[in-house]
């Protein structure tokens, strides 16, 4: 079987030869790979009801456009003197095409499609047409091998994308969470807890969200002065730590410890022992209309909120330099001590912005 690469009496490749693959790598394949997003572009545009009639018309267009780009492909190399120029072709052009749709559907990366899924096509055909033009010392028979170097080394490549998709998702959603802890412009409340690791941050409504999730060493012990300076352990194995999925930490921007407690769907009741609170009026808040005298709040402290679904799912509380910040999971999950977390809050120090940062990149 010949090599992909015309040879001289001198055995050097021809320049024409290479130079006809390099611009099909690097200019074709892009500009194939463009297709894909065209026709997508077009069966939006078709109205609902004449879908199928759409698609109908449009497969025998793209099947005639495949094989438009398969034949000047083709042409192309025939006229350098490449070998196997039908193979090549159609490597090309299956490799172009297949990047868009395999990128959107099973490996999404977080760059422009166009760009990057020209770039990418082009980056897959080079490596792979140039997997044919590698010297290797192979027997003597099976020497020129053909276009299967190339499609051995393409194949490995698409099994490696979602790998590579999972890698650049989690790096650019660890830079955003970096960018909104940096530029959150009020005190940031953060867990200190051995178990409990930052994952993510993110800007919510009149905030910001910090994700913690369980690390591996649970059975870490959690060694804190006592009222008379003992030390006490926290019990690694506490209720519902273990089937946590994650316990998010919101700083609000907003310092009103009762804000959404007038919702009517929302109940907010101090954590406070020695507030005595009577709301006659339903889970008021205290410049509620309906509030009566009687009802009393707590102007600092803790506060349970619940919502639609049962137990309270977020304990709110009003840290050191009175701002407020909650501790919210999810109910469907949790059944561990809620209060406990909620007091391991504590306002940020010097520094520890640069440590929630550095523990994204972890």
């Amino acid at each position: 079987m010949e090599g992909v690469l015309p040879r001289t009496p001198s055995d050097r490749p021809r320049a024409v030869a290479i130079a006809a693959l390099t611009a099909l790598c690097l200019v074709g394949a892009p500009l194939m790979s463009l297709f894909p997003s065209g026709v997508w572009a077009a069966f939006r545009s078709l109205p609902v009801d004449s879908a199928t009639v759409g698609v109908l018309l449009l497969a025998p267009a793209v099947v005639g456009a495949i094989l438009g780009m398969f034949w000047a492909a083709s042409r192309l190399l025939r006229a350098a003197g490449v070998n196997h120029q039908a193979s090549c072709a159609g490597l090309v052009t299956a490799v172009s095409v297949t990047v868009p749709v395999f990128t959107e559907v099973l490996a999404p990366f977080p760059y422009e499609p166009p760009v990057f899924t020209a770039a990418l096509a082009a980056l897959i055909c080079a490596l792979a047409l140039g997997a044919c033009a590698v010297p290797h010392p192979l027997p003597r028979r099976w020497r020129y091998p053909g276009t299967a170097p190339a499609v051995a080394v393409a194949g490995v490549l698409f099994l490696l994308l979602p790998t590579a998709s999972e890698r650049a998702l989690s790096h650019a959603a660890n830079t955003h969470s970096q960018e909104q802890i940096a530029s959150f412009g009020d005190s940031i409340a953060v867990l200190e807890h051995p178990r409990w690791e930052l994952t993510s941050a993110y800007r919510v409504h009149h905030g910001l969200r910090l994700t913690y999730e369980q690390s591996d060493g649970t059975d870490t012990p959690d060694e804190t002065g006592g009222p008379s300076g003992s030390v006490v352990q926290d019990d690694p194995g506490g209720p519902g730590d273990h089937d946590v999925p994650a316990v998010h930490v919101v700083s609000w921007v907003d310092r009103d410890l009762h804000q959404e407690c007038d919702f009517h769907d929302v109940r907010c009741a101090p954590l406070d022992e020695a507030s005595a609170v009577t709301r006659p009026d339903g889970w008021g808040r205290p410049d509620s209309p309906s509030r009566p005298d009687s009802a009393e709040w707590p102007e600092d402290g803790m506060l349970t909120v619940q919502r639609p679904g049962g137990a309270a799912d977020e304990i709110r509380a009003r840290v050191a330099d009175g701002s407020v910040a909650s501790v919210i999971v999810d109910t469907s999950a949790f059944d561990g001590d809620l209060v406990e977390k909620a007091e391991r809050l504590r306002i940020e120090g010097p520094g520890d912005r640069d440590d929630l940062m550095a523990a994204l990149t972890g």
